[in-house]
């Protein structure tokens, strides 16, 4: 879908970005799996003998309820208790640290909490996830409500920025959804009052004002279309809530 409104060099920017990003989630991944006592569990060593009323893989049937099946089930449990690996960072902690195409604040890069395999916390920062949530009472989440296209999360009754990027959107003929929240929690936890966000859900500005160069620069960045150094000195941009 991108590249029918940015270039090959919008397409060829992201893959140094994305090597960053899969290589220590692939490394942590081999790791684990090394020395997974799940191994042990599966087959290569002494394990119960099933049941007589046991499925293929020593899983008790459904409708066994008698003490043997309840024992083994307790005893699967604490094997699946026991081989659950501190993964959260390898799940739900895929950032950019160093892209040319998401508008870092000032300082960001410098200050950056190092990736860990089993740490994840929320973290509003271009570069990032953006953090989900539900948006409605009947369940839909902001993923849910951004969809396929760029989205601007707005946060505040301001409408200039949302107004700005919109118009500069249709002048790229650029997929664009703004998603308007006034929940409080919301703005705390992302910590300003405009946050531009990817298709892939990742953050690439936020600020409660545009640069100097305005929207346009915004998008030429995220889009690819200017140099890769200017990534790392941006325009100050105020982020205070």
């Amino acid at each position: 879908m991108w590249s029918t409104w940015a270039g090959s060099s919008r397409r060829c920017s992201t893959v140094t970005p994305r090597r960053a990003c899969s290589t220590p989630t692939t490394r942590s991944a081999a790791r684990t799996t090394g020395v997974s006592p799940t191994t042990r569990w599966s087959g290569r060593g002494a394990r119960r003998p099933p049941s007589p009323r046991s499925g293929p893989a020593g899983f008790p049937d459904d409708a066994d309820l008698g003490e043997e099946a309840d024992q083994r089930r307790a005893e699967i449990g604490a094997h699946l208790r026991r081989d659950r690996f501190g993964s959260d960072g390898v799940a739900f902690d895929e950032r950019y640290d160093a892209s040319a195409v998401v508008w870092y604040e000032p300082g960001q890069l410098d200050a950056e909490p190092p990736w860990r395999a089993d740490v994840y916390e929320d973290d509003p920062r271009p570069g990032h996830r953006a953090p989900d949530g539900s948006v409605d009472p009947s369940g839909g989440t902001l993923y849910d409500r951004l969809g396929t296209s760029f989205g601007l999360l707005v946060l505040t009754e301001d409408r200039t920025v949302e107004r700005a990027f919109a118009a500069e959107a249709a002048v790229r003929s650029l997929p664009f959804t703004v998603v308007h929240l006034t929940d409080p929690a919301a703005r705390a936890v992302y910590g300003t009052t405009n946050v531009l966000i990817r298709p892939d859900q990742h953050i690439v500005w936020r600020g409660t004002r545009l640069p100097d160069a305005g929207a346009a620069a915004v998008l030429d960045r995220v889009l690819g279309r200017v140099g890769a150094t200017a990534a790392r000195t941006p325009t100050p941009v105020s982020t205070a809530a």
